[in-house]
């Protein structure tokens, strides 16, 4: 391997080593970076990293490197690697509280200050020594190995003659002792100086002069070598707060204690459950309840009663036809609430009201045949296309609907309004009725009733459907259960409870049992189940239970503190509430 290879090799582990310490160096507030000042007058760069071991012990590495040519060929130039272990002999690495010759270990909390105060009376001499090292006298031990090319230069006091005539080229190696002082200059710098010997052995070829290179021959050899070093140290790590002067205590107060919060769980109102009915009648006012239902007769104006549904048929027609008019979704509309209806478990239809109409034109018995197959006609279709039987129909024939016509021509606005309401109410059979009315003004009213009233006569007319709702034995148990709750046998309200956990309605109940029974986890799980189904009574006590947990939690931590404190100072009297 040549020369410039071999010292590209000696650098590359040189800076390999140095950068494998740094890490350490900028983490670490026990590690220092030093510089050898009196190394820098021989114009050769170094650099050391001490790092703290143990309590009195620390090691360091140092580095050094000289590449330089001077005038008349000198040179001293050398690769230099040494690592070193101290033995410091004052320990100054952990702080301590001083209270005058006496040191405090043990510390109490003051509630009442917010502060941590020592034990015992402080005097004014109470004082804080903060955490020190890499200061005072020290011994160490040091290993040295350097690679050297040297020649034309002058030692002082007589050292390495062998060098001033020719030059030498080598390795050598050395260990030795050396003692010193480090002196403390502010929290960042430190100030140090060492001196020591070394004894060691090289092995070197020499060459006749500085500037040549003739070979002259190999020189082995040991030596004794000195230390001497003038150190500027840089400490890394943040700076040291100032110690603070710890509070005179001359007769402390007992600390106050915290109450425990309280936490009452609301009851929540229990509804019935209204079934599937129920929830369709919101959206589907031709539902209704059984208490509404009232049975068919001539006086009354169905056209007037909300949410009724109406099915057309084509004019003198009892055919059912899904295409005439809007019938096909006022006819699925119909099956799909029988079925829901039915379906349900909490529900049931009683009654679906059917009644039939015809419009006054044409022969009274006619018409009557029309208002009774129309209403069949309709009752039919819903048997064969949904899951209602014959009992649950009642239907009615409406036959013509006079009551009917004089409720829309009252509302109507048109010439000749006051002499059809006169032929309407008069006594005559409803064929004279009829003929008094095509005669008006010469057929032109009836042309007008024709073809703005009488076409939505001829319908089935009113389609209404009851239902009645299956008793709700879950919210009887609930409710039983919550006034056991208030009266406080939980046990008993958790054991009805259970048979109806299924229930999202139990769940705001069960929370309540759990929490008086002392069992918080299953209170919140029982309260987030509620919450999370919709129940806002459930939410509102989860939510509480939860920041109570928190607030006692606290309190207990803080009544602790408070009641050592009070022992520690001879006050301490009934344990507060959470102290075990």
């Amino acid at each position: 391997m040549n020369k410039r290879k071999r010292m590209k090799t000696y650098i590359s582990v040189l800076v390999f080593t140095l950068l494998c310490l740094i890490p350490s160096v900028a983490q670490s507030q026990n590690t220092v970076l030093k510089n050898n000042l009196l190394y820098d007058a021989t114009l050769s760069f170094n650099l050391g990293v001490e790092t703290k071991l143990a309590p009195h012990w620390s090691f360091e590495f140092n580095a050094g490197y000289n590449p330089w040519t001077f005038s008349n060929d000198k040179k001293w130039k050398h690769l230099m690697v040494s690592p070193q272990v101290r033995y410091w002999f004052k320990r100054k690495d952990e702080g301590s509280h001083v209270d005058g010759d006496k040191i405090v270990y043990r510390e109490i909390y003051d509630p009442n200050t917010g502060r941590t105060l020592h034990q015992g009376v402080m005097t004014p001499d109470s004082y804080d020594i903060p955490a020190r090292f890499f200061t005072g006298w020290f011994v160490g031990a040091d290993l040295v190995y350097s690679h050297f090319n040297a020649g034309n230069v002058k030692f002082p006091f007589g050292m390495y003659k062998k060098v001033r005539n020719q030059r030498m080229q080598g390795n050598l190696y050395a260990a030795g002792l050396f003692f010193g002082h480090s002196w403390e200059l502010n929290h960042r710098w430190n100030l140090s100086a060492d001196l020591g010997l070394n004894i060691g052995y090289y092995r070197a070829k020499t060459y006749e002069c500085g500037n040549c290179g003739t070979y002259k021959g190999r020189d082995d050899d040991v030596f004794l070598m000195p230390k001497m070093g003038v150190n500027i140290i840089y400490k890394f790590g943040q700076k040291p707060e100032k110690p603070i002067e710890p509070l005179r205590i001359r007769d402390p107060k007992p600390a106050n204690y915290k109450r425990m919060a309280v936490f009452l769980p609301t009851h929540g109102t229990i509804h019935d459950n209204t079934g599937k009915a129920g929830m369709l009648e919101k959206d589907n006012p031709v539902l209704q309840h059984i208490s509404q239902y009232k049975p068919y007769d001539s006086s009354r104006i169905l056209r007037k009663e909300k949410g009724a549904l109406y099915v057309y048929f084509p004019l003198d027609k009892t055919e059912l036809r899904r295409d005439f008019r809007d019938n096909a979704p006022t006819l699925d509309r119909i099956i799909s609430i029988v079925d829901e209806v039915l379906a349900d478990s909490t529900s049931d239809v009683k009654i679906i009201q059917i009644v039939g109409m015809a419009s006054i034109e044409g022969a009274e018995s006619h018409n009557q045949q029309l208002g009774q197959g129309r209403a069949d006609a309709l009752k039919n279709y819903i048997i064969s296309h949904s899951n209602a039987t014959e009992p649950l129909f009642d239907v009615a024939n409406g036959g013509e609907a006079w009551s009917e016509f004089r409720d829309q021509v009252n509302d109507a606005s048109f010439d000749g309004k006051a002499d059809i309401l006169a032929i309407i109410d008069g006594s005559d059979s409803p064929a004279v009725k009829e003929r008094k009315i095509k005669a008006l003004n010469s057929g032109k009213t009836y042309q007008y009733l024709k073809d703005n009233l009488l076409k939505d006569q001829r319908n089935s007319g009113y389609i209404r459907i009851y239902y009645d709702y299956v008793t709700d034995t879950n919210a009887q148990i609930i409710k039983q259960a919550q006034q056991l709750n208030k009266n406080k046998r939980y046990d008993q309200a958790l054991e009805l409870l259970t048979t109806v956990q299924h229930d999202s309605r139990a769940w705001n109940e069960m929370g309540i049992a759990y929490f008086f029974l002392k069992n918080n986890d299953k209170a919140l799980e029982y309260f987030k189940r509620g919450a999370d189904a919709g129940d806002n009574t459930a939410r509102g006590n989860y939510d509480r239970l939860q920041q109570t947990i928190k607030e006692n939690a606290e309190a207990k931590a803080y009544n602790q503190r408070a009641w050592e404190f009070n022992q520690s100072i001879g006050k301490a009297s009934l344990k507060p509430e959470g102290i075990e």
